[in-house]
């Protein structure tokens, strides 16, 4: 069985997006084509959405808003550590 939760709809933004069409660049298995993707979303006209929407979501895969997983990751752990800080006070 399927679960339905795991199904989100697209963004509206996706249509608008530098990478629309071309997704598979911004999930890269080198150094190299991480820069590659990056340069797409330097061009990209919805790079702070894409960004706030992986930030979100919590994406740990590919290149979102200019992001690599390792610099979305190093934004997100002291987010999290504050959060546990206010979870256990």
């Amino acid at each position: 069985m399927i679960d339905a939760d795991l199904f989100v709809p697209r963004p509206a933004f996706f249509d608008d997006a530098e990478c629309a069409g071309i997704t598979h660049v911004m999930f890269p298995t080198t150094p190299g084509g991480v820069a590659a993707a990056q340069r797409v979303c330097r061009r990209c006209d919805v790079q702070a959405e894409c960004l706030s929407y992986a930030l979100t979501r919590g994406e740990v895969h590919g290149v979102w808003g200019g992001l690599s997983e390792v610099e979305r990751d190093e934004i997100r752990r002291p987010l999290l550590q504050v959060t546990a800080l206010q979870v256990s006070a």
